[in-house]
This record gives structure tokens, C-alpha cells and sequence, in this order.
């Protein structure tokens, strides 16, 4: 379930936000999904083939929670 919403939450951001790349609607869309099992099932994956993308989806979200503003903007 955590999966379809991820994907579909991705086509919604980028339908609103259309300059927002695939890597950045990804990870946002994956945002408050961590205690989920998909989030599990993913990070699982990552260890076995030594891929980084629970890592990378971490460090985007960061990026865009930033108070510097490294990604997105700030609400007026």
C-alpha cells in the first residue's frame, strides 16, 4: 500500500510542481513512510545489493527540511 501511495504521491508533485525531477518526487513522496513496511522492505534490499537509495531518499528530505533552504523554498 505504502508503494502505490509513493508512486502516486510522485505523479501529484510533479504534476503541481513540474520542474521537480524524478530523484526529489521520489524522495519527498517517501517522506513520513519510514515505519512502514515497504520503507523496511527497501532499506532491506539496499544492504543485500549495496545500493544507497533509502540513504539517498534520507539525505534529499534533509536537504529540503534544511533551515538553509538547500532544496525547495520557504513558505512566505
Amino acid at each position: 500500500m505504502a508503494t502505490k501511495y509513493a508512486n502516486q504521491l510522485k505523479k501529484d508533485l510533479q504534476a503541481m510542481f513540474p520542474d521537480l525531477s524524478d530523484v526529489d518526487a521520489t524522495a519527498l513522496s517517501w517522506q513520513g513512510l519510514g515505519e512502514t513496511q515497504a520503507w523496511k522492505d527497501m532499506v532491506a534490499k539496499d544492504a543485500l545489493n549495496g545500493s544507497t537509495v533509502t540513504n539517498d531518499i534520507v539525505n534529499i528530505n534533509k536537504k529540503f527540511k534544511d533551515a538553509t533552504g538547500t532544496k525547495g523554498h520557504r513558505c512566505p
